[in-house]
């Protein structure tokens, strides 16, 4: 016989009993203790029994002071109904439960062997779409990832996910109106078939429409290069949640929110309230590293010079081997999410392996989000004065060049999985004011990628490639070194390259560095790892590589990974073990 079974809470009216227990709890709390009441169940696998444990009155009320035999013998009698109906949800129609109680030093020991039998099979899916929506592909898409399929095991669960998605898919879409006229589980138990019903009519699908801002922070037609929909487009709940994101990454705003309005016609309009964030903000951090020895960081930025969204802002870092201060004006463009202009003015006093180079010059950059790169071109004027084997270099050039990385991972901070791509290329020559002409490239590549288990491999590769006309006229900043934190541990920073006829190092036209680590969690935030790095620079492709190896310990938190390595050297390049602490996102 087929039954129709609609889908709704399964419950076992248990209300009678179960207001008895609780009078009773109240009754005697002051002055009673917990039953000793110890359920077991076999026969069943770890979701099943879950769910099982959770139908069970005896496991509700075990805790229930002072319950009487009475009470727990109902409570057991009724047990072999609740696990028939904690079964159903998975497809398990008719099982088979063999049910003890026994009294054993003081506990009730209730067991029950449970054989779930056969599950229900899914014979028949009735699934459709109707309305204005019938063809919508984000809908389709929903019914396409759904796992009711014909000939799987009947899952109540799966079925309600998918009928909840589709409506959620449907008012995210602008389908206001959206209802189930059908949705049914027909059930044949004696067969062990089942037909699954679930009828959609969309209704029309609203459009959106006026916009309008409360704020009084920016001009109304800077805030509308954040919206990227127009009056009159299809309702999408997603532009309005990127709209929200924007606005409130962009830190001009403390709080956004986006109310949508009740329809005029099939219009929704859109009202968007923001409260501006203070104008100034300041920075001060405080680091070592093995690298950079103690560093101090400062920075101040105005978020808001003007209605129009311009920003100013002055970045200070100072360690042993690197001083440097930025001060840099921007302007937002087109999308002003990603996308902007830029004025900075920067100067750089900097220890490049045994040279000393200083720097100031005037940068103009343009930033610009193509797809899923980032591309940044940009042309400074450079002055520098670089200390090369006891001889100074004095130059003053024109330098344009692009940049474009490409950053993609599961988070933004902790990674378990990602790849970072980047290349920068500049150049410059005598007819832009240089010494000599050339052209510098450097590619930059990371990846990290799940490896046995909850483990992590950690891939990165750097290659540098320069034509030079005149190598010791070209300004240290121009020129390539390797070793440290981020190349090749086992070596002080910088360290490697071409030395001099005095054995000091004075960087190359070539640099190439990669390396393999694997590291794996051992406790909470805590992993250890194991690693191999080769790479150095050089003038000569053929050059040998220096290469060193090590271990290290891993902790992670909320702003990045902290890493300390013990690496030695395998080659005779340097002695002697090093050790190396950084910290930051991994990607």
């Amino acid at each position: 016989m087929r039954t129709a079974q609609p889908l709704r809470d399964r419950r076992h009216a248990r209300a009678p009993l179960h207001i008895a227990l609780i009078i009773a709890a109240l009754l005697v709390a002051p002055f009673a203790r917990a039953a000793n009441i110890k359920v077991e169940i076999t026969g069943l696998d770890e979701a099943l029994d879950v769910n099982a444990r959770a139908h069970l009155s005896l496991v509700s009320y075990a805790a229930v002071p002072d319950l009487n035999e009475t009470n727990i013998r109902a409570m057991h009698a009724r047990a072999p109904a609740e696990l028939r109906a904690a079964l159903v949800p998975f497809g398990y129609y008719a099982p088979e439960i063999e049910s003890t109680l026994t009294l054993q030093d003081g506990t009730w020991v209730a067991h029950y062997d449970v054989k779930p039998g056969e599950p229900v099979l899914v014979t028949a899916v009735d699934f459709r779409i109707d309305g204005d929506g019938a063809s919508e592909p984000g809908l389709e898409a929903v019914l396409d990832a759904s796992t009711v399929k014909e000939g799987a095991v009947l899952r109540h669960d799966e079925y309600e996910r998918t009928r909840d998605a589709l409506l959620a898919k449907s008012l995210e879409l602008g389908y206001r109106d959206a209802q189930l006229t059908e949705r049914r589980i027909e059930v044949d138990p004696a067969q062990r078939t089942a037909r699954l019903i679930l009828h959609l009519e969309t209704g029309p699908r609203y459009r959106f429409g006026e916009i309008s801002f409360e704020q009084d922070a920016l001009r109304p037609d800077v805030l509308q290069r954040y919206v990227h929909f127009e009056p009159g487009d299809p309702y999408d709940a997603k532009k309005l949640l990127d709209l929200q994101y924007g606005l409130y990454d962009s830190e001009y705003y403390s709080a956004v929110e986006i109310a949508p309005g009740e329809p005029v016609g099939d219009s929704v309009p859109i009202t968007v309230r923001a409260q501006p964030r203070g104008r100034h903000s300041y920075r001060v951090g405080l680091g070592y590293g093995t690298d950079t020895r103690a560093r101090v960081s400062l920075g101040w930025a105005d978020r808001r010079v003007n209605t129009r969204g311009h920003r100013a802002a002055v970045d200070l870092t100072l360690s042993e081997p690197k001083q440097d201060i930025e001060a840099q004006y921007s302007i937002p463009i087109r999308n002003p999410v990603t996308d902007s202009r830029a004025l900075a003015l920067h100067q750089l006093d900097e220890d490049l392996g045994d040279t000393h180079t200083s720097k100031i010059e005037l940068i103009a950059r343009e930033t610009r989000q193509l797809g899923q790169w980032q591309r940044q071109l940009y042309v400074g004027l450079a002055d520098e004065q670089s200390d090369v084997s006891d001889e100074v270099i004095d130059s003053t050039q024109l330098v344009p060049g692009t940049l474009w990385t490409r950053t993609h991972g599961n988070d933004p901070i902790n990674p378990t999985r990602g790849t970072f791509l980047g290349a920068d290329l500049h150049g410059s020559g005598t007819a832009l004011g240089a010494d000599t002409d050339f052209v510098r490239l450097r590619l930059d590549g990371h990846l990290l990628h799940p490896l046995w288990g909850r483990g992590r491999l950690i891939t990165r590769a750097t290659l540098g490639v320069s034509y030079v006309e005149e190598l010791d006229r070209l300004p240290t900043s121009e020129r390539f070194f390797a070793g440290g934190d981020q190349s090749v541990r086992g070596f002080d920073l910088n360290s490697l390259g071409p030395v001099d006829e005095d054995g000091d190092v004075v960087g190359g036209r070539y640099l190439l560095t990669a390396s393999v680590e694997y590291a794996y969690p051992i406790r909470g935030p805590w992993s250890i790892a194991v690693f191999v790095d080769g790479g150095n620079a050089f003038d000569h492709w053929g050059d040998p590589l220096e290469y060193g190896a090590g271990i290290g310990a891993r902790y992670r938190t909320p702003l990045g990974m902290l890493r300390v390595d013990i690496a030695e050297p395998l080659t005779e390049g340097d002695d002697g073990i090093h050790f190396h602490f950084a910290f930051g996102p991994e990607l």
